[in-house]
């Protein structure tokens, strides 16, 4: 068939090449051997770059976790800014009801002028911030350390001192300078000092954290700002501050760092 004859063994040779390769093969030993080593060479030339190159590429990867995880202090929790936020909305809720008055109203005495009616005694109010403070301090901690026990990690490592060091540098200084303000009066700048030195210390921590940390002192320092103009609605922006932009923060690190 096809031009070849059985009666020509040069023939029958030539044609079962193109009719089966694997024939050809298999009636010729040294293009037999020939073929094994040259597909075996392949094979080994091929496979075993793209062997290398995966396990180079997950050395690569684990190398790079752990320089972030050295580098970076990653168990802050998204839930712990949740927690935070709702104990801050917790305590303006208190103050609001200590001091009879609505998030909306006009905080008497906040102005020291002789118009302004008589200054509210603050003391219950100092003992309401004291204990949101330590709450919430205390559940940060409670949530990022049950994170990082969660991902194996070492919570209070050198980072989280940094973190810790860094962050009360500020906030020290700004409790220190609102205790003066309260000292001489002063009372409408207080709410301001508060929110912008808060928003100070995160951003002098982001660059040991999550970069948005950053991004939420500066809401912060603006709303500090604002408070700063705007000096007779305190409570409600100190609760927005504190809480609300607290508990936006938490459900956004949650969502794109923990939820995964």
């Amino acid at each position: 068939m096809g031009g070849c004859s059985a009666d020509h063994a040069d023939q029958f040779n030539t044609c079962n090449v193109y009719r089966s390769p694997y024939l050809f093969l298999l009636t010729n030993k040294s293009v037999y051997i020939n073929f094994v080593l040259q597909s075996t060479f392949y094979y080994i030339t091929k496979t075993a770059p793209m062997e290398n190159n995966k396990d180079q590429l997950e050395t690569l990867n684990e190398i790079k976790g752990l320089m972030q995880r050295s580098s970076r202090f990653s168990s802050l929790s998204g839930i712990a800014g949740i927690a935070a936020g709702s104990v801050a909305i917790l305590g303006s809720v208190l103050i609001s009801i200590y001091l009879h008055i609505g998030f909306f109203e006009q905080m008497p005495g906040i102005m020291s002028d002789k118009k302004a009616s008589q200054p509210v005694n603050l003391t219950g109010v100092f003992v309401i911030l004291v204990s949101v403070f330590v709450l919430a301090l205390i559940l940060t901690i409670y949530f990022s350390s049950r994170k990082a026990k969660r991902k194996n990690l070492i919570f209070w490592d050198i980072m989280a001192k940094k973190v810790f060091v860094n962050f009360f540098i500020f906030l020290f200084t700004g409790g220190i300078f609102c205790l003066i303000l309260f000292y001489y009066g002063i009372y409408f700048l207080i709410v301001p000092a508060m929110l912008t030195f808060y928003g100070l210390a995160l951003i002098n921590i982001s660059r040991f954290t999550f970069n948005e940390i950053a991004q939420l002192g500066a809401l912060e320092i603006c709303l500090g700002i604002i408070a700063a103009f705007v000096p007779v609605y305190p409570l409600l922006l100190w609760m927005i501050g504190f809480g609300i932009l607290h508990q936006f923060y938490g459900i956004y690190v949650y969502i794109k760092y923990e939820r995964a």
